[in-house]
């Protein structure tokens, strides 16, 4: 399956305010999604699933960008400590650290003692979606 795959990551090139997955940024970044899979579709025309990998799939404001088979059903990864897929929830969209969250997390951790344990201190879990590429051609309105 991996080698008929593509696996998307998300980068902020945007400006901090209004953010880059406000609601006044979403078609922005459906747009960009488009102009994307479009590419996939021509250039790439084995490519049979679409696969992630990020904190970000807990967030609505970036689901929301995805067809919603995508979302079903992700797994979630495990022992990824060392991934910014895990650490860029405490960053901010202008690279500053999130000092609420970073807070809660240095409280947490204190008296833990196992991975196991620590693991339980981040607010958000690295998740995994796939789904057939189709359905990205379908929401995005891509015609073969």
């Amino acid at each position: 399956e991996k080698e008929n795959s593509i696996q998307i990551h998300f980068r902020n090139y945007d400006t901090p305010e209004p953010g880059a997955l406000s609601k006044e940024r979403v078609e922005t970044r459906k747009i960009e999604l488009k102009a994307m899979f479009q590419e996939i579709c021509e250039k790439y025309p084995d490519v049979e699933n679409v696969v992630g990998f990020s904190w970000l799939y807990n967030i609505d404001a970036y689901t929301r960008l995805f067809p919603l088979e995508y979302m079903k059903n992700p797994t979630q990864a495990k022992d990824w400590f060392r991934s910014v897929a895990l650490w860029g929830q405490f960053i901010d969209g202008a690279g500053e650290a999130r000092k609420e969250m970073a807070g809660d997390f240095k409280e947490c951790i204190q008296n833990k003692s196992t991975v196991e344990d620590l693991s339980k201190c981040f607010r958000y879990k690295v998740l995994i979606p796939r789904a057939p590429v189709e359905y990205f051609y379908s929401f995005y309105t891509i015609v073969k």
